[in-house]
């Protein structure tokens, strides 16, 4: 989580699915970050995430300072997720 923080980020989760559901699954895996519960799926909505089973898609937004979305990766690699985000926030070489 450091290399997110040391780039000026902040890491949260969404899912349709319940709060309960949620604690569990962040238990397990010892994540630090927090994960909202979106139930009823309003805003996965929005985001044109909310499957047509009531759950939202794995999508993850790398969203500016700005409130502007400036990245969308609808194809997640969970097995290198993390890097490829934090190779996208870092500033172009000079």
């Amino acid at each position: 989580m450091s290399k997110f923080e040391s780039l000026g980020a902040q890491v949260m989760g969404i899912s349709t699915q319940s709060v309960e559901s949620h604690r569990k699954f962040a238990q397990s895996l010892k994540l630090s970050f927090p994960i909202l519960a979106d139930v009823g799926g309003k805003v996965a909505k929005k985001y044109g995430v909310l499957g047509p089973n009531g759950l939202a898609q794995r999508v993850t937004f790398l969203i500016d300072k700005n409130g502007v979305v400036t990245t969308i990766d609808r194809k997640v690699n969970v097995q290198t997720h993390g890097a490829d985000m934090c190779a996208l926030m870092r500033p172009p070489a000079k």
